[in-house]
């Protein structure tokens, strides 16, 4: 994994630690760096506000109970390094009381020079809206204009156009699909945008009901969202499983495949639906790893039509 000041790929760190999306988290949080400097009267304020190489940014403050920095907070002063300074004070004594602060927490900003009358958060203290709040106070990044310009005249262009715009998020899906068939294939994972979500499963395995489930609990999370959660036979399915390169590997496993991109990835972790949800939300913000497909690989090819028999009993809300 990569420090979160990395520059290149060749810093990054290995994590030795349990494959578990909790001890993940976790050993992730412990990285984070503490950019908040700590108040705890006037002549520390004073300090702060004229430390060298932040004389010129604007001062973030928080008026806390707790003399922890909250992870929160840390992740905010990683945000925003170099566009502004944050401190962290008591919320008694005389510097909470020279900005009249009453209850806590308490999120001021300041001027550079940290006079001037504050503007205070008035939101709860949630990631969005007091990242969205601080955006406000914060100098635009290089080319950021830019790019909302350049945004905003692509959608000018797309309100013009005649064709109706690509829906960035799957049509509505109630329950969890199996593939049987080359055609399953092509109507789940080819015409429907986004990403397929595919579970190579034993239908005879002692767990198959187990692992249904996981995929069903993962599916009710991100349901309407863009991805589309679906089954295979990994024994009947041989040849798919060839053509992704998971022929010879233990069952169950979980393939993610977004055909119209040409790209995929496999999940490696705990068959539950917490595990599995948390690694598709890591997915939707591009952090988890995906490779190209090659040329080569045809999914749609690689399906062999099961005969009516093999599916699931007429009872099997998995049916197609």
């Amino acid at each position: 994994m990569l420090p979160w000041n990395a520059k290149n790929a060749g810093q990054a760190q290995d994590y030795q630690g349990p494959r578990s999306a909790g001890s993940i988290a976790k050993h992730l949080l412990e990285q984070l760096p503490n950019l908040v400097t700590s108040v705890k009267d006037q002549a520390a304020w004073t300090k702060f506000v004229g430390k060298a190489g932040a004389t010129e940014l604007k001062k973030v403050l928080l008026f806390s109970e707790k003399s922890d920095v909250s992870t929160l907070y840390k992740s905010l002063a990683v945000q925003y390094s170099g566009r502004l300074a944050f401190a962290q004070a008591p919320s008694k004594g005389a510097l909470a009381d020279q900005f009249g602060v009453t209850d806590a927490p308490t999120l001021l900003v300041l001027g550079a020079d940290g006079a001037g009358e504050p503007a205070k958060f008035d939101g709860k203290l949630k990631p969005l809206t007091v990242g969205k709040f601080l955006a406000g106070f914060a100098p635009k990044l290089k080319n950021e204009g830019a790019k909302s310009d350049a945004g905003a005249k692509k959608d000018a262009a797309a309100a013009d156009d005649d064709e109706p715009p690509r829906r960035s998020a799957t049509p509505a899906q109630d329950e969890l699909w199996r593939l049987t068939s080359a055609a399953d294939y092509k109507a789940r994972c080819q015409d429907r945008p986004g990403t397929c979500v595919v579970g190579v499963l034993d239908p005879q395995g002692d767990e198959h009901a187990a692992h249904v489930a996981a995929l069903e609990g993962a599916l009710e999370k991100h349901k309407g969202g863009p991805f589309t959660f679906v089954w295979l036979d990994g024994f009947a399915q041989e040849r798919v499983l060839k053509a992704i390169g998971l022929f010879g590997a233990d069952l169950p496993q979980i393939y993610l495949v977004n055909d119209g991109k040409r790209v995929a990835g496999r999940y490696i972790g705990a068959f539950e639906a917490a595990a599995l949800s948390s690694y598709v939300d890591r997915v939707k913000t591009g952090a988890a790893k995906f490779t190209k497909l090659a040329d080569k690989v045809d999914i749609h090819a690689a399906f062999v039509d099961e005969p009516a028999a093999a599916k699931p009993a007429s009872g099997d809300k998995t049916e197609l």
